[in-house]
């Protein structure tokens, strides 16, 4: 086998393969658990908890962010860097086209 020569301390077929197939069926059975009701009320009240929670670090802060709280959005950057970074991306390439 080609693969020896460049991973000789290779085993095969591999030993771990029992392992991966005992966590596999675990994970089958959670998800199982939680594609049901169960797990979309679960989803539910964590996220009202995670909402409430970032909500009340929010009001803890003096200074105006642009964290973002939303049911649907979640952004906690404290500040957005979108524009400067923009401008040097921009200011790279243009540097690149001169070369």
């Amino acid at each position: 086998m080609w693969v020896r020569s460049y991973f000789p301390n290779l085993t095969w077929p591999p030993t771990h393969t029992k392992i991966a197939r005992e966590k596999s069926l675990e994970r089958g059975g959670l998800e199982r658990l939680l594609a049901g009701e169960f797990g979309d009320n679960l989803e539910i009240l964590l996220r009202n908890w995670q909402l409430d929670r970032a909500r009340a670090k929010r009001k803890n802060k003096r200074e105006k962010t642009a964290v973002v709280i939303q049911k649907d959005i979640l952004k906690f950057h404290e500040s957005d860097r979108r524009r400067e970074l923009l401008k040097k991306w921009k200011r790279h390439i243009a540097q690149r086209k001169e070369e």
